[in-house]
């Protein structure tokens, strides 16, 4: 998958790999934090990423997508969200 960083293209699997602090091992945890942060930059999303435990289910399943939801009920509004259903 080819990303247009202001006409630098750049593969999507190399998006972390020149960012300080980049595990290889944590490649999963970066993409699904990615995922459930999109606006964050990449330096946070890795530092994010490296605090995981190895067991985190971030660390070893891919978020396939992520719920608002508010008192167990879906929600569309983000200022209504005070939990997240997340779907590996």
């Amino acid at each position: 998958h080819l990303t247009d960083k202001l006409n630098r293209a750049a593969f999507k699997e190399d998006t972390y790999k020149t960012t300080q602090d980049y595990k290889t091992e944590r490649e999963l945890a970066y993409r699904n934090n990615e995922k459930l942060q999109p606006f964050n930059k990449k330096e946070w999303i890795i530092n994010q990423g490296n605090k995981l435990t190895d067991g985190s289910n971030l660390m070893i399943k891919e978020v396939l997508s992520g719920i608002g939801m508010k008192n167990g009920q879906f929600v569309t509004d983000l200022s209504d969200i005070d939990k997240i259903m997340i779907h590996y």
